[in-house]
């Protein structure tokens, strides 16, 4: 039986149009999210993973803008929408678990009051009043103690204030949630809470999530399925397991090599060397191909193809090309 998809990217190019040239943050990405799983988007700072969520949610910020592709949520393309048809399915059917709660937060409204609000702009309720309740069992969802309802941001803990705005995301029951870096500056013991509501919330509501880190311990233990960003592009994806014990793509094994093994044999860490390239100015052919031990002439020359191992299941690079299509 086919898996119902969620959130469905095609070719998608978000770019940045600055004085210095233009940023090709987002450069043909494709993506799947289905129902019910967790899906990570994992990659170096820069890579272009914020920028794809904040395309998802139609909210790219100036001087950035949609240049092509399709982004389907079930059956509606995104990019089609205006401005007021997007508002609406914000919250609706799509919503964003943002870096840092205290930016996401009005520091002179009670958390309460802020949820309410989504509610009242998307006619689920008529009356303040009658969102009380919801709210309340929401912030029992989550982990928080109900009468919190009435308290202002600054009284509340890093970790508090990030569930309160998991249950914002959650207020008016999305099929999607995009969690941008959700315990960014929190303590290791309150990630791993964060992330223990989130799963539990998932398990409880059967939401997808689409999970933005570069944390790769985190993403070993949470997540189903997998994606790899390198600038601006998809290069590798498959589920957990396969991209954890048998990575194809030199940048994915870099990654996962620079990461310190805790049950596993004392091995010496890997660093990637070089750095992420400039994406105003990014190297002709496979964009990795200044870093990677492992290039060959032709991975400076053609951009690498697309190789299919299954559903949902790919690598870009040259290595896994026929020895003819290398010419």
């Amino acid at each position: 039986m086919p898996r119902k998809e969620v959130l469905r990217i095609e070719k998608l190019k978000t770019h940045y149009y600055t004085l210095g040239g233009i940023v090709k943050a987002v450069d043909g990405v494709d993506l799947r999210v289905y129902k019910g799983e967790l899906v990570a988007l994992v990659g170096e700072s820069g890579c272009g993973k914020s920028t794809l969520a904040f395309s998802i949610m139609g909210m790219v910020p100036p001087p950035g803008r949609i240049v092509s592709g399709k982004i389907y949520l079930s059956d509606i393309n995104l990019v089609e929408l205006s401005d007021e048809e997007l508002r609406k399915i914000r919250w609706s059917k799509v919503s964003m678990v943002f870096q840092g709660a205290m930016n996401s937060l009005n520091p002179v409204m009670k958390v309460g009051d802020q949820i309410i609000e989504a509610m009242l702009y998307h006619d689920v309720i008529s009356r303040p009043e009658e969102g009380r309740s919801t709210v309340k069992h929401l912030f029992e969802l989550v982990g928080l103690d109900p009468n919190r309802i009435d308290s202002y941001p600054h009284e509340l803990s890093g970790g508090m204030k990030q569930r309160v705005v998991i249950a914002m995301a959650m207020a008016l029951n999305p099929d999607l949630i995009i969690a941008d870096e959700p315990t960014t500056a929190l303590d290791v013991t309150t990630q791993a809470k964060i992330m223990e509501v989130l799963k539990d919330v998932q398990k409880k509501t059967g939401v997808s999530i689409l999970l933005i880190t570069h944390d790769l311990p985190l993403v070993a233990e949470v997540s189903d399925r997998v994606y790899i960003m390198y600038a601006g592009k998809i290069v590798e994806t498959g589920d957990v397991f396969t991209i954890f014990k048998s990575p194809r793509h030199p940048y994915t094994q870099g990654l996962i090599g620079a990461v310190p093994s805790i049950r596993g044999p004392k091995k010496k860490l890997v660093a990637l060397p070089g750095e992420p390239p400039d994406l105003r100015f990014p190297p002709p052919g496979c964009r990795f191909h200044p870093r990677c031990s492992k290039a060959m002439d032709i991975c400076g020359k053609k951009e690498p193809p697309r190789i299919e191992f299954g559903p949902d299941d790919f690598v870009s690079c040259w290595l896994f090309a026929k020895e003819g299509e290398r010419k």
